[in-house]
């Protein structure tokens, strides 16, 4: 939201307070809170914040606070953010297996990458070090609202890329209106904006970036 939406933000939150309050007092917040509330939201759209107050209206009891925002606006995106086991689960390895990555996964494989490329790889310090900078990423990508942006890694042959694909749309990490390239060890997909970036500092023999078609 932009600091001039902050009027009909108002008007929203004082309809959900006055529905939900149990008592006079409890049906007004102050113009303070309502500040704050304000800031706490507003990496929001005011569309996003307008349909979570209404549908915790519907389901909740209590007054609202950014939290139920939050966690309103969560539960209607098409894809949430994973946990960090789930995550390390998706991610290759190894130069010779595909996997699925996103612009934080990406970043967390760098911090992974010198427990794996390393003679005797170290994997649980590997998982443990991705583990620590995906939660840190995600806390950033959450609080600017910016959801996981999928593609698939090089690596492995074309048969193995097609079944991570296939999972990867099975899952709804992946749209369904992908071909494979006439390379396929250049890889099978376009990463978005900002993802070559993020691999730029992880190219242990592990993985290499990706390649735009």
């Amino acid at each position: 939201m932009q600091n001039e939406d902050f009027k009909a933000f108002s008007e929203l939150l004082d309809a959900a307070y006055d529905l939900l309050g149990k008592t006079p007092a409890a049906r007004v917040i102050s113009a303070g809170s309502k500040a704050l509330f304000f800031n706490a939201v507003k990496h929001y759209s005011l569309e996003q914040v307008s349909g979570a107050l209404a549908a915790h209206c519907r389901e909740g009891t209590f007054t609202p606070v950014p939290n139920d925002i939050r966690e309103q606006i969560e539960k209607r995106e098409p894809v949430q953010w994973i946990s960090a086991d789930e995550a390390w689960a998706q991610v290759p390895k190894l130069e010779t297996e595909p996997g699925i990555l996103n612009q934080v996964t990406a970043s967390a494989l760098a911090a992974a990458a010198q427990f794996i490329d390393q003679p005797r790889p170290d994997m649980n310090a590997a998982r443990m070090a991705f583990r620590a900078a995906y939660d840190r990423l995600v806390a950033q990508e959450k609080l600017a609202n910016r959801p996981p942006r999928h593609w698939v890694s090089p690596g492995g042959t074309l048969e193995q890329q097609n079944e991570v694909r296939e999972e990867g749309i099975r899952l709804g990490l992946l749209n369904s209106t992908w071909a494979p390239a006439a390379a396929p060890q250049l890889g099978h997909s376009n990463p978005p904006p900002g993802a070559l970036e993020a691999l730029v500092a992880f190219r242990p023999k592990t993985l290499p970036p990706p390649e735009a078609e």
